[in-house]
């Protein structure tokens, strides 16, 4: 759809607060802050954006930039909404919370004792059933929605229809309450306990315990008349291209519409612990768990930093943030708020590129500035037993799409060592070296050349080291050398064999026509020429599918999706047609040289076709998967 004009009827039948801008006898000068993002904007032409500053008792900088409407030049006002993506989810917690305290359900609660009507699979469920908590930590080991899901057209769905859509995604991959592994399918299974307990649907339930409560009356998770008037319209990376309003099939995940003034009121309850101007939407303890990861294995240690209840940690500088961000087409968000200085601060922009990492990264040294403190750790001596436990190489263990496990688990290598400056990780594929520090005797706290840091947290599970990035959210296993680097090895051989095979075959092409060449290799080389064709085919329309709208070109049987599923089939039928030549192909009379190659390039071919069967890549139907 394409949001309506600003309507100055509207505003005046439903008055919305203005926001606070600087006062005049405030001591924080705000002028290069807001020049900064200014530039920012510019430089990325992001249309428009809205910053909101605050502390828990008032807003101190409320402030709106660029245009709602590029093609109308109609600007940001304080009453322009935003979607805010996947800080929904916090709504979603906090509801779940609320109904903790009334009693009425309790986080370590299996979600099969409430949801028989809904479909998962979890081949754990004697020793490690999925808990609620697992649904609000992304430890439930539920695959990320599926493309099929992102690009359905959803409009008037209700929650149970979302989840119906397409369930295969929600299975465990490994043992719940493990590794967290960021899935929109966990919260919307939340959100439905809490329509099965209140008997409310789940819009009205934050509508009336929670939106209408903290004053934030015109938010809501529904494109209503009110928000298609209010509703800045989105654009992609470049700023220029409109996009659609994007009706997600499970809401719950993120469909929020709000501005920074209502959503600045949501944030400073939680600074508050929990209520705000005498409205108590939650108990102190319940912020105080939503802010800490506990079912993780980092968790487990007592590392509390990371992902928690649908409220994650990032660490500037030592500065603990809590909070979360978001992201819908044409629009994101961040909210994050650091309770020891009691700052907070919201941030919504109507593009989907870089602007609102770099504005968060400008709003976090403002902040720091302002507060005039160092953050730091103690660093402790390791023992050489505990260096051994700890140092050496890592693979990639999870992802958040299974879709993409196959590159990272070729590619996905890190490197935790030590030299004359100390320890270090560094990602061995194209990455930087980060400096770290041993905080404990389990865990190297990290900082990149952006002030983030993450404690990076070592822990067995049964036989196998772990290591969790718990503020980055990865999870890496460790491994040897050998069995780090050799899928990549073998991948990057199988390519070279079969391209230089796919050159010799482009020599003897222009021949053909003098009768130049062995008629008993000619299939074999036709076989290596079309494998390659093929493989490039098929990372050509990944690549072409995200040069566009990647949801709607791999979620429908687009011209990508359909050249990426052929490609995929034929790409182990040619891998297998040289292995089958070379077998029956007489090589008496031909060169050792020519006899080992061929050979190599056979196993690395067969090596290869295990792997793409292996992760589920050929045949790849996107839109169905």
């Amino acid at each position: 759809m394409r949001v309506s004009c600003f309507l100055i009827l509207y505003l005046i039948a439903f008055s919305i607060s203005p926001g606070v801008t600087q006062s005049n006898d405030s001591p924080l000068n705000f002028v290069a802050l807001e020049d900064s993002i200014k530039h920012i904007l510019n430089e990325t032409k992001a249309p428009g954006a809205q910053v909101a500053l605050f502390t828990s008792d008032s807003m101190v900088w409320n402030k709106n930039f660029g245009l709602r409407d590029v093609a109308d030049s109609l600007s940001v006002e304080y009453s322009t909404f935003f979607r805010i993506g996947s800080i929904t989810k916090t709504f979603v917690s906090t509801a779940i919370l609320q109904l903790v305290v009334q009693g009425k359900l309790n986080l370590k609660d299996k979600v099969s004792d409430y949801l028989d009507d809904v479909q998962y699979k979890n081949r754990y469920h004697e020793e490690s059933p999925i808990l609620i908590e697992h649904l609000l930590e992304h430890t439930a080991g539920f695959d990320d929605m599926h493309m099929k899901e992102y690009a359905a057209r959803a409009e008037g769905w209700t929650l149970k229809q979302g989840m119906d859509y397409h369930p295969d995604n929600r299975y465990a991959r490994w043992r719940p309450g493990t590794h967290m592994s960021y899935c929109n399918s966990g919260p919307p299974m939340a959100a439905y306990i809490v329509e099965k307990i209140t008997g409310q649907h789940f819009d009205d339930y934050v509508r009336d315990h929670i939106f209408l409560p903290l004053g934030m009356n015109h938010s809501s998770l529904l494109h209503t008349e009110k928000v298609i008037q209010l509703l800045s319209k989105g654009y992609d990376a470049e700023g220029s291209k409109e996009e659609a309003y994007w009706h997600i099939s499970q809401r719950p995940a993120g469909s929020i519409n709000s501005n920074a003034t209502e959503m600045s009121k949501f944030i400073r309850m939680l600074m508050n612990r929990g209520s705000l101007d005498s409205i108590h939407i939650l108990s102190p303890a319940s912020v105080e768990r939503m802010e800490r990861c506990e079912t993780t294995l980092s968790g487990k240690t007592g590392e509390h930093q990371g992902y928690g209840l649908h409220n994650y940690t990032t660490n500037y500088k030592g500065m603990i943030y809590h909070g979360h961000n978001g992201g819908m087409m044409g629009f994101l968000a961040q909210a994050s708020y650091h309770p020891e200085s009691d700052y907070g601060f919201v941030i919504l922009v109507n593009a989907t590129n870089n602007a609102i990492n770099r504005i968060a990264r400008q709003i976090f040294q403002f902040i720091y500035n302002t507060i005039g403190a160092i953050y730091d750790n103690d660093e402790v001596a390791l023992s050489r037993e505990e260096e051994d436990l700890i140092l050496g190489y890592y693979r990639s263990a999870t992802s958040r799409n299974q879709m993409l496990r196959f590159p990272e688990a070729i590619a996905g290598i890190t490197k935790v060592g030590k030299d004359a400056e100390g320890y270090f990780v560094r990602d061995q594929i194209g990455g930087q070296k980060s400096r770290a520090k041993a905080t404990s005797s389990n865990t190297l706290l990290i900082e990149n050349d952006n002030g983030l840091r993450t404690p990076m947290v070592f822990a067995k599970d049964g036989t196998s080291i772990f290591a969790q990035q718990v503020n980055w959210m990865t999870n890496l296993k460790k491994s040897s050398w050998l069995g780090s680097f050799s899928p990549l090895i073998l991948t990057a051989l199988a390519l070279l064999t079969g391209l230089l095979m796919a050159l010799y075959a482009l020599i003897w092409l222009p021949l053909r026509g003098l009768k130049v060449w062995n008629r008993g290799r000619k299939p074999m080389r036709w076989s290596a020429l079309l494998a390659t064709l093929s493989l490039f085919t098929f990372g050509l329309f990944f690549t072409l599918a995200n040069s566009g709208n990647i949801l709607e070109n791999l979620g429908n049987p687009s011209l990508y999706a359909v050249g990426i599923f052929v490609s995929s089939l034929l790409l182990p039928i040619f891998m297998l047609s040289f292995i089958w030549y070379r077998i029956k192909l007489r090589v008496e009379d031909e060169s050792r040289f020519f006899r080992v190659y061929t050979a190599l390039t056979a196993l690395f071919f067969l090596i290869a076709c295990y792997g793409l069967f292996y992760f589920d890549m050929i045949g790849l139907r996107t839109w169905a998967y």
